[in-house]
């Protein structure tokens, strides 16, 4: 894990410049009902209906009002800041996160859904904030359903240039190009898309990943949100900070050259991060395997600390030699900036600190 750097303006810009004016089209029509959209409920006795947007319903609102230009750049270049507030937006409208719920069959069966008339071919026709959202958002734009235009994760992974996953720290991105083919990405949606779906094409919402994170048993579709306050389980890797998330070793003092001798602790900042790094992505027990780095890091450690350690007591430990002391240690000197090239930054990192701790650097 690791706090991602953000792009330049110029990525920006040109992420808007390419999708902006085909989701703004969309919205547009959408919003004032030339755009209706099918849609079944069940599979057994499936019911047909109609999406078609209701003038003044808070679709309506959301469309009209983020169809314009300075909120549209908002939705899909904004911050986390920016997010939040769109969130806080919904949410007063639609209280109770209502706006993250589809529909369902036995709700219609129920009579949990106004209905708006009948369409030419008799379905009834209904207002579904998420259904609609989805619709525009994902089905159209991100997945290119019906090919109106499709979101080119390839393109938007390579220009992240992210080579390790900013969520665990300890996989490859994987993504090569060969022939003219391009392997698969994976991009986690940090705000799931099917509880946000507006923000499906938020560039800061979406994370390029590995595929173990990705996974629906790990980061998945968990929402990280935990409501009515906006406390986070997961930090989005753009505001990602160290003391999150803290590793460290014990030794057990029976023999260096044994692994088994050492164990890994992980340990979050609060119970709320606990919930999300370690019970979701199981940060915990996938570190705890790593025995043999840590054995590996204390051994260079020492080999390279022994023989300087009066010299550097003398000098009072001059940062020039510190940094030779990183190098020694981990092959390479501490920057934060390269984090996302390096697999296990912030483990290595956290183990470099507690060894100069221990051995009197500090």
């Amino acid at each position: 894990m690791y706090k991602v750097k953000p792009p330049t303006k110029e990525l920006l810009d040109s992420f808007y410049d390419k999708y902006s004016p085909r989701i703004q089209v969309l919205m547009r029509d959408v919003a004032d009902g030339r755009i209706t959209i099918p849609i079944k409920l069940g599979t057994t006795r499936a019911v047909h209906l109609t999406l078609q947007v209701q003038n003044g319903s808070t679709t309506w609102y959301f469309l009209t009002i983020y169809s314009q230009e300075a909120n549209l750049r908002r939705l899909l270049c904004g911050k986390w800041q920016d997010h939040l507030a769109i969130i806080d937006d919904v949410e007063h409208r639609l209280p109770g996160q209502s706006w993250q719920k589809g529909m369902l069959k036995t709700e219609y069966d129920a009579g949990g859904y106004p209905i708006y008339g009948q369409d030419a071919e008799g379905h009834n026709i209904v207002d579904n904030f998420n259904e609609i959202l989805y619709w525009l958002f994902v089905e159209q734009i991100y997945e290119g359903k019906d090919n109106v235009i499709q979101f080119d994760k390839a393109t938007f992974v390579r220009d992240r240039g992210l080579c390790v996953c900013p969520y665990c720290g300890r996989q490859w991105i994987d993504m090569a190009e060969e022939g003219g083919r391009i392997s698969k990405s994976n991009i986690d949606h940090f705000l799931p898309k099917s509880k946000y779906p507006y923000l499906a094409m938020s560039f800061f919402n979406m994370i390029p990943a590995c595929e173990t994170c990705n996974k629906i048993d790990n980061k998945g579709d968990m929402d990280p949100v935990v409501y009515p306050g906006y406390a986070m389980k997961l930090l989005n890797p753009h505001e990602f900070y160290d003391r999150a998330v803290n590793f460290s070793y014990e030794y057990n003092g029976r023999g260096e050259n044994n692994e088994k001798n050492f164990k890994v602790k992980t340990e979050t900042e609060n119970d709320i991060l606990e919930e999300g790094y370690v019970t979701k992505l199981k940060l915990r027990a996938f570190y705890a395997n790593q025995r043999m780095e840590v054995k590996d890091v204390r051994r260079r450690f020492i080999t390279a600390s022994h023989s300087w350690k009066k010299f550097l007591y003398n000098l009072g430990v001059k940062d020039t030699f510190l940094q030779n002391l990183e190098e020694r240690t981990l092959g390479y000197s501490l920057n934060d900036d390269e984090a996302s090239q390096r697999l296990m930054y912030k483990f290595k990192k956290d183990l470099l600190m507690q060894l100069k701790r221990e051995y009197g650097f500090y």
